[in-house]
């Protein structure tokens, strides 16, 4: 049973040849995430109009607290404006997310990796569930309301990684920079383990050419027993932006013997060529 679709099927205003149309088009008849996304892609609905369904029909009862702080968030939010005001929301409607770093002073787009949040253990129901929301709000590209989201459901679970996770990862796809390190420093006070917290510290330091902190972290990154290949290529990267060509080439080395993307390894290659010449 897929009780979005029945939701919006008597309590909406959707034409409902279109809205059948979308739900018959889902792999899991259950999937009332998917048929948001579906809908809300189509133009057939806003995203406030899937939350007032609900709120109002507790379509999500275990996040009910949350929904209700979100509606209300969304109805204080202002845009930020130099000196005109503070708010503890970043993000503004001009921002547009990405899923690739131009790192343009040297040359070449590194991916954002998507968070892994079944890696971390569930604490809670509720928990979970507010995480798995604020993603797809995310991948959405409802970028406003996925930051609302995941702040207001920080201070709701404020010890949970996932969120702090989940958040480093939105501010970096809409290149927040200084707010991704501020959350991964927040994050790992809390929890120094948690390393995707300090491989999305490395990548906003490295974005902002901080070359010399991103080089620590990624050195912490590059020393743990199961290691990403880029974590090598971005170390080697920020090295040869602090002039230490002999470390740079060795850590393009190490990549290229891991490394299985094209594009990567042939830029990879031209640097090591250079360090070695």
């Amino acid at each position: 049973m897929n009780r979005l679709y029945e939701l919006l099927k008597d309590h909406s205003n959707l034409n409902p040849e279109a809205l059948e149309q979308h739900y018959l088009a889902l792999d899991k008849e259950d999937d009332e995430r998917e048929l948001g996304r579906r809908l809300i892609l189509a133009g057939l609905i806003k995203l406030s109009g899937i939350m007032e369904i609900a709120l109002q029909y507790d379509l999500f009862p275990k996040a009910d607290s949350v929904l209700r702080r979100l509606a209300e968030a969304r109805r204080r939010h202002k845009v930020i404006k130099p000196k005109a005001h503070s708010t503890r929301y970043r993000i503004s409607e001009d921002d547009v997310p990405v899923d690739q770093i131009e790192l343009i002073d040297i040359g070449v787009n590194l991916p954002i990796p998507t968070p892994n949040l079944k890696s971390f253990r569930d604490t809670s129901t509720d928990e979970k569930q507010v995480t798995d929301m604020a993603y797809e709000l995310a991948r959405m590209n409802q970028v406003q309301e996925a930051e609302m989201f995941m702040i207001d459901a920080q201070e709701e679970f404020p010890k949970s990684m996932r969120i702090f996770v989940l958040l480093a990862w939105h501010y970096c796809r809409c290149q927040h920079f200084k707010d991704a390190i501020q959350c991964c420093q927040a994050g790992l006070k809390l929890n120094p383990t948690v390393f995707p917290l300090v491989e999305y510290m490395a990548i906003a330091e490295q974005a902002l050419g901080k070359h010399l902190l991103a080089i620590n972290h990624f050195q912490k990154l590059a020393c743990l027993p199961r290691v990403k290949p880029i974590w090598h290529m971005q170390l080697a990267l920020s090295l040869e932006r602090a002039r230490l060509s002999m470390d740079a080439k060795q850590n393009y080395q190490t990549f290229l013997a891991l490394n299985t993307d094209p594009e990567l390894q042939q830029f990879a290659q031209q640097r090591s060529s250079i360090l070695a010449g």
